[in-house]
């Protein structure tokens, strides 16, 4: 009884975390008099100092600082972004004001622990620019997004160059243009609105460092090919210089050097609450703490036959394919971390692979590999009657991923 009580206790902390994650969603009240949203709220922002700026965490709820850390002693502080991945946090620094071609990775305050790093586009002293001001996480599918932070010509000039990242390879995905102030750019989002013209899904930002300049709605489906993206709104700011945005699901935190600000919904004509950045009077870039993102991905409980019958008596094993695809390797799948079984009650899901591992092999017959893992039936959670089960768990990348399939119980 004490394995089974291990195993499933193993499911129900590994499915409480990812709840836990999952909760931290901003949730925005229509207004904000004594903070800007609940107790425990996170938000990070990145100082710009000439040496020793500090990564700081700030309790936007209860409007305190909570802790800070130096991921580089050297650094001039620039674009920050939280990773719904691994909850980690991506960076980008300067030394005096050109950038070193990489974007950085540590854990949150109060350690800054180093984790690896990615290039950018082509690294250090490549054709693409080496500085960046601002990043940001796609809310579809978690790549990175950066602002360059001087223009194409260099410091003072138009255009200014966007760009989309992969954020295990650091290889542009896509870029375009925009132009503001001839200056240098410390803004990006990445955000989903609706009423707009366009795609629906749109990049802030305002082009400059700072300036008082206005904010500009790009469309994100235009931003291809290096080409100008399509500005479908120009949207003064109720607080003159922006230096950092962040948008999740509600108003637009924005920095500006001293204060963090929660702007009303769009079109962000007023501020709805305020509060200081001290310790710190610089900061540059911010970032909101996100859910998870969860790939959906095919899984195949009992390869070869169908219905999936699971005769509940068992005291054998399941077998669960996880299937690969064009644009997912299953085999990129940390077995250690996958919990399978009932589809409503995650926690008594088996999280042990039954030998520890699973294996490599094309069940589906389209040349692909998939990876097979086997659960015990009776660890499984599944009920009478149930006719769907599912799978949770993670590649050894971080990403998060989730499938289910029918069953038929016997």
């Amino acid at each position: 009884m004490r394995a089974i009580r291990t195993k499933r206790r193993r499911g129900a902390l590994r499915m409480a975390y990812l709840a836990t994650l999952a909760v931290a969603v901003v949730v925005w009240p229509a207004s904000a008099p004594g903070g800007h949203d609940v107790a425990g709220t996170q938000v990070w922002g990145y100082e710009a100092a000439f040496g020793g700026a500090r990564i700081l965490e700030y309790d936007i709820g209860a409007d305190t600082f909570v802790s800070s850390c130096v991921p580089d002693a050297t650094a001039n502080g620039r674009g920050i972004a939280y990773d719904p991945f691994d909850g980690n946090l991506w960076y980008t620094r300067l030394s005096a004001f050109a950038g070193d071609g990489m974007i950085h990775k540590v854990t949150p305050p109060p350690a800054c622990v180093p984790l690896p790093s990615i290039p950018f586009g082509d690294g250090p002293g490549g054709t693409v620019q080496d500085d960046i001001g601002a990043l940001d996480i796609d809310p579809d599918d978690g790549h990175i997004w950066a602002a360059g932070y001087a223009g194409a010509s260099g410091f003072s000039t138009n255009p200014q160059i966007l760009y989309k990242v992969d954020r295990v390879s650091g290889a542009i995905l896509k870029s375009c243009t925009v132009s503001g102030p001839p200056n240098a750019n410390d803004t990006i989002a990445v955000v989903k609105l609706t009423g707009l013209s366009g795609s629906g899904k749109y990049i802030l930002t305002d082009a400059a460092d700072p300036g008082g300049a206005p904010l500009l709605v790009l469309d994100e489906a235009t931003c291809t090919g290096g080409a100008a993206a399509t500005v479908v709104a120009t949207l003064p700011m109720p607080i003159g210089s922006l230096t950092g945005i962040d948008l999740e699901g509600g108003p637009l935190i924005a920095s500006n050097l001293s204060t963090l600000e929660s702007l009303d919904g769009y079109p962000f004509v007023a501020s709805i609450a305020s509060m200081s950045t001290a310790p710190s009077f610089g900061v540059e870039d911010i970032t909101l703490q996100t859910a998870p993102i969860v790939l959906e991905v095919d899984i195949d409980i009992k390869p070869g036959s169908f219905p999936n019958s699971i005769k509940l008596s068992n005291s054998g094993v399941v077998p669960v394919a996880i299937l690969s695809t064009a644009t997912f390797d299953a085999t990129t799948v940390d077995p250690s971390t996958v919990c399978f079984g009932d589809a409503e009650d995650a926690s008594q899901r088996d999280c042990t692979e039954a030998h520890g591992t699973g294996h490599i092999e094309d069940v589906n017959g389209d040349l692909l590999p998939d990876l097979v893992l086997h659960f015990e039936t009776s660890e499984t959670g599944i009920d009478p009657g149930d006719t769907e089960a599912c799978l949770t768990g993670q590649t050894f990348g971080g990403q998060n991923v989730a499938g289910c399939d029918s069953v038929r119980t016997l």
